[in-house]
C-alpha cells in the first residue's frame, strides 16, 4: 500500500492511524522446527512504501508474553532472541537479498546474501535504516523503516 500523507513514527507501537489501514499477511507456516506446519503463535505482517522508503509493521501474538526471550545485545547479534527477518530480493533474480531483521528487543540485524543460501551472508553490509520494538500484553510488536 502507497503511503499517502500520513506520517508513521518508527516507534515499535503500530498506533500510527495508516496502520489501521494497512493489509495485513497472517497465512504463514512454520520454517523450524516443522517447516510447513501450521505456526504456534500468530504473527501478522504490513508493507508500505513512499518515495523514500518501506516501512513495515508486525505483530508477533504470544500465548505468554512474559517467556518472550529478549536480551539487549549489540547490533546485528540476536541468536538468543525472538525476532522477524525480512528479506527483500531487490534485483528479482532468486538469488540475492538484503536481509533487515529486529529482535523483540529492539536490536537490528542486517546483511546481504550475494548467493541463494540463508547462512551465506555478507555481514559487511550495514546500511541506515530504522527498527524499534515493543514488548505487550499480547505479545511483540515491531516497526521498521527501510529507505530505497
Amino acid at each position: 500500500m502507497r503511503l499517502g500523507r500520513a506520517v508513521i513514527r518508527v516507534d515499535g507501537r503500530l498506533d500510527d492511524e495508516v496502520w489501521a489501514s494497512a493489509r495485513w499477511i497472517t497465512d504463514f507456516v512454520q520454517k523450524e522446527p516443522n517447516e510447513g506446519a501450521e505456526p504456534t503463535e500468530r504473527t501478522a505482517v504490513a508493507f508500505i512504501y513512499d518515495d523514500a522508503a518501506l516501512y513495515v509493521a508486525a505483530r508477533m501474538y504470544s500465548n505468554d508474553p512474559s517467556r518472550i526471550q529478549a536480551p539487549l545485545t549489540r547490533r546485528d547479534v540476536g541468536t538468543q532472541s525472538e525476532h522477524l527477518w525480512i528479506s527483500l530480493d531487490t534485483y528479482r533474480d532468486r538469488g540475492t537479498a538484503y536481509s533487515f531483521g529486529i529482535t523483540a528487543a529492539g536490536t537490528r540485524m542486517d546483511w546481504y546474501h550475494p548467493r541463494d543460501h540463508e547462512y551465506d551472508i555478507d555481514g559487511r553490509f550495514d546500511p541506515v535504516w530504522e527498527g524499534k520494538a515493543t514488548i505487550d500484553s499480547l505479545g511483540w510488536t515491531a516497526e521498521m523503516r527501510i529507505p530505497f
